[in-house]
């Protein structure tokens, strides 16, 4: 990974991480959002339910990085990316089974 953001920056002068944070920032795959994080589902995801939680401050790797306002903003993503999910797996189970037999 540190070999292509090198190579991008060498090639555009911007930087990766910014780029994709953008980019998802922008999709239809965001499941949360607000000031500080980008929660989104991956183009091409490898599991069920992966999600990619991505800071919008530039230099943000580790929680240990964080602000405590931006820490704050991490608990508040994750819960409404939780919420989200418990919503739709509720919705799931009150549709009931599915009735593929032709009348």
């Amino acid at each position: 990974m540190l070999f292509r953001s090198r190579r991008f920056r060498a090639e555009t002068g911007g930087c990766l991480g910014c780029t994709v944070v953008a980019e998802d920032a922008a999709s239809e795959r965001v499941v949360a959002a607000n000031e500080h994080f980008v929660v989104a589902v991956p183009f091409a995801p490898h599991w069920p339910y992966e999600i990619h939680v991505r800071a919008r401050r530039h230099g943000a790797r580790r929680i240990g990085d964080l602000e405590p306002g931006e820490r704050r903003s991490l608990a508040a993503a994750l819960r409404a990316n939780l919420a989200r999910r418990k919503a739709r797996a509720r919705a799931l189970r009150d549709a009931g089974p599915i009735d593929d037999s032709e009348d």
